[in-house]
């Protein structure tokens, strides 16, 4: 959540939907947390950003906010 209130020059605490109505936090932190064997990636939309989580790696692009 700080990586996207980061790319959206913003407070964590003023984005929403909260995260967990999105995705499911505790989740995230498991595959962040896989071993290096493991590839994970996982991509999902978030208050007008595209989070991209891949071994490890959080990359957020903002993208065009809906009319």
């Amino acid at each position: 959540m700080e990586a996207v209130a980061d790319a959206l020059d913003s407070d964590p605490s003023t984005l929403k939907p909260p995260l967990a109505t999105v995705v499911d936090p505790d989740a995230l932190d498991s595959l962040a947390d896989s071993p290096p064997e493991c590839s994970v990636e996982v991509t999902f939309t978030y208050a007008n950003c595209l989070i991209s989580l891949t071994d490890g790696t959080v990359e957020v692009q903002p993208t065009e906010a809906a009319d």
